[in-house]
């Protein structure tokens, strides 16, 4: 049985909630990293709903590593989570959808890149909420289509990902400076 008990989930009177993803998101490969933070585990006995649905203290990166900026653009994005697997084996399957327009020589080498990599994808809902795919145990898995368009249409990058798990609240935020 878990160690803390859920909360009463009713309508939040008077509180916004704006659905969609805001255009500036951060990713990063799974070697960026010295550390990576864990959210407590359900079964913990000092876990409570925040401390298993988010995680607080920022992520260690190697020096010189950070996040890289990962432009998405407006109204062509979508994070969600899914529950995968058979009754009494169910897990969390997290994805992400963005959209980055245009054609780069450094977005086709990332393009390649990504298709070969695993990492940390950090998606920014349109409240500035800051959600994590993708941990050590299970990180994301990338892939990066391109196509032209037609005249009316869209021309670009989509960027997928795909981890087991669930996604969980990253408070530090977004954070693009390199790591001393």
């Amino acid at each position: 049985m878990a160690k803390f008990d859920i909360v009463d989930m009713i309508h939040q009177d008077g509180v916004t909630n704006p659905s969609g993803l805001a255009t500036m998101h951060g990713i990063a490969l799974l070697g960026y990293f010295t550390t990576i933070q864990k959210p407590d585990a359900v079964d913990e006995d000092d876990a409570t709903g925040t401390t298993v649905g988010s995680i607080a203290t920022a992520h260690v990166f190697e020096a010189g590593a950070c996040m890289k900026k990962l432009y998405g653009t407006e109204n062509k994005g979508e994070a969600k989570d899914d529950v995968v697997g058979d009754k009494d084996s169910q897990n969390g399957k997290g994805s992400f959808t963005i959209m980055l327009p245009g054609s780069k020589a450094d977005y086709i080498a990332d393009r390649k890149l990504l298709n070969a990599s695993i990492g940390i994808a950090f998606i920014t809902m349109a409240d500035g909420q800051v959600l994590q795919y993708g941990s050590e145990d299970f990180p994301c898995h990338f892939k990066v289509t391109w196509g032209s368009g037609n005249n009316e249409s869209y021309r670009g990058y989509t960027i997928t990902g795909e981890c087991y798990g669930d996604s969980v609240i990253y408070t530090p935020g977004l954070n693009f400076t390199p790591a001393a």
